[in-house]
């Protein structure tokens, strides 16, 4: 992304023609690199507009597939001569994918609160059933998948390494109550009485985040950080292709203001070879099952000719799933591409083949 120079324009919103009226609220503007940053007034001075981050993603592998971690990476580069604090750098996700940084957090929350009901039971009876029951949950899980939530936040190397470390433990106590400008609550174990909402606000974010092993990163002139996103497709064997554009969107603060970058970032997500060869299998199990060749043949020629067709299908799908430039009726993609190319292996035999390997 492009780094702006500084400059200041006159502010459209404020009219001098009229020496009692008063400046405009703080407006929001939108700059031509997707950065929504504030422009305060102030005695009739001219508004200040900066520029936006510098922001470069890749992904960990050249080629995604189905069923496969793989690591999106956002490195946040400080191209102005004032400090910046880094909070957040997040994503919305479709539903094929899951944030897998939310998962690990996930499992390690249960798994605190399963070993605590387990400790409370008095006798071993009840903790075995239990137990038993927990594993009935973690089965039906695992058979129906729970995408999370759809928005992804990227971590920085440091906060990957404490998730697997114990969170600490923060609490308050009582009621607290935020609502636009009103606080309220009936034990205050931190004093927000005298403080601005806003602040309030910044302290419980925080506390959140602390929680969450996450905090602020402050990048001083010319400094930067790396942050990453892992995802997985929610299924493999029938995973379709996919293209999608990520908004990646990044919250930081300079000299107190609040600010927005976003930057877009496509990703093709292709389904894994594996998940073709099984379509292919199966595909000519049934091409040739249904096949008229093979009606009224022995039973071990019948065999051998299922177990050619097998091998033949798995095959032409590691031949040609890796070409880009084959015809279309050998361009497999997913596993009802394979099942498709293995039926016409089965039904066709070696008419087939020979018309796919056949040179002019």
């Amino acid at each position: 992304m492009e780094n702006f120079e500084q400059q200041t324009v006159d502010d459209p919103n404020y009219s001098t023609d009229n020496a009692t009226q008063e400046p405009t609220p703080r407006s929001t503007k939108v700059n031509d690199n997707n950065n929504i940053t504030g422009s305060k007034k102030a005695h009739g001075e001219a508004s200040y507009l900066r520029g936006a981050l510098k922001i470069e993603t890749s992904t960990s592998t050249p080629t995604t597939s189905a069923g496969s971690e793989f690591s999106i990476y956002v490195v946040i580069r400080n191209p102005f001569s004032v400090p910046v604090t880094i909070y957040s750098t997040e994503t919305h996700i479709p539903i094929e994918l899951t944030d897998e940084i939310w998962r690990k957090l996930h499992r390690q929350k249960i798994s605190v609160e399963r070993h605590g009901l387990i400790n409370n039971e008095n006798t071993e009876a009840k903790k075995f059933l239990l137990r038993l029951n927990f594993w009935f949950q973690d089965f039906l899980q695992s058979v129906q998948t729970d995408p999370g939530p759809r928005v992804a936040v990227a971590v920085s190397p440091e906060v990957q390494d404490s998730i697997s470390k114990v969170k600490p433990d923060i609490r308050i106590h009582g009621e607290l109550k935020v609502e636009r400008d009103f606080i309220g609550g009936d034990r205050w174990d931190l004093d927000f009485a005298s403080m601005p909402v806003e602040k309030v606000r910044q302290i419980l974010f925080d506390i959140n985040e602390y929680i969450n092993g996450r905090s602020p990163v402050i990048l001083n002139a010319g400094d930067s950080v790396v942050k990453h996103f892992i995802l997985k497709t929610t299924r493999w064997l029938t995973f379709a292709p996919i293209a999608h554009t990520f908004q990646i969107q990044v919250r930081y603060e300079i000299e107190d203001e609040a600010h927005i970058d976003t930057v877009p970032f496509t990703l093709n997500i292709r389904s894994a070879i594996g998940s073709s060869m099984i379509g292919a299998v199966m595909g000519s199990l049934l091409g040739s099952f249904v096949s008229p060749k093979y009606a009224a043949l022995d039973p071990a020629i019948v065999l051998r000719t299922f177990l050619t067709a097998m091998v033949f299908a798995v095959i032409v799908v590691v031949a040609f799933a890796r070409k880009s430039n084959v015809q279309q009726i050998v361009s497999i993609e997913d596993f009802w591409g394979g099942i498709f190319i293995g039926f016409l292996v089965g039904y066709s035999g070696e008419t087939f083949i020979n018309t796919i390997i056949a040179t002019p």
